[in-house]
């Protein structure tokens, strides 16, 4: 009888050691709302980073993510408040030296809403319930806060 073939092999992947430090970080900030991309220098593409430690914080508080871009749009941020970003990169050997940068996000002047455009209203004659509906667009403002009609 005839003996079947073997067709077990073995590999290995050696990972050097976690990714080095983020090269550059930067932000773009835009009210109350700022994008923080980052580049890493890769010497050698196996150790490279699979993810990025995100950290922002103020003080307002922190918070803390694990996302695989090399950027975030951090959102809701306060008028006026110094804020602090730290990203490192992470690999299957561990979490390379962070890098960090600082930033402002500027304080706007309350500004008045753009004018509200479409006005329009619907009259219901419905005796049992008559009614009014005013309906508008959405109006634009600078300003992080809420717009009241």
């Amino acid at each position: 009888s005839a003996s079947s073939p073997d067709f077990t092999s073995t590999a290995s992947l050696t990972v050097a050691g976690p990714p080095s430090t983020i090269a550059t970080i930067n932000s773009i900030v835009v009210i109350c709302t700022t994008i923080v991309s980052w580049s890493h220098s890769i010497s050698d593409p196996v150790c490279g980073p699979v993810s990025y430690n995100v950290m922002i914080s103020s003080s307002d508080g922190v918070m803390m993510m694990r996302i695989t871009d090399a950027s975030y749009n951090f959102t809701g941020l306060t008028p006026g408040t110094n804020y602090t970003v730290s990203v490192a990169g992470m690999n299957m050997a561990g979490v390379g030296q962070s890098d960090m940068m600082l930033f402002r996000v500027p304080t706007v002047p309350e500004a008045l809403p753009s004018a509200v455009m479409n006005l329009a209203t619907r009259v219901n004659f419905d005796f049992a319930e008559p009614s009014i509906t005013v309906t508008w667009d959405a109006v634009i403002s600078l300003y992080c806060g809420d717009v009241h009609y």
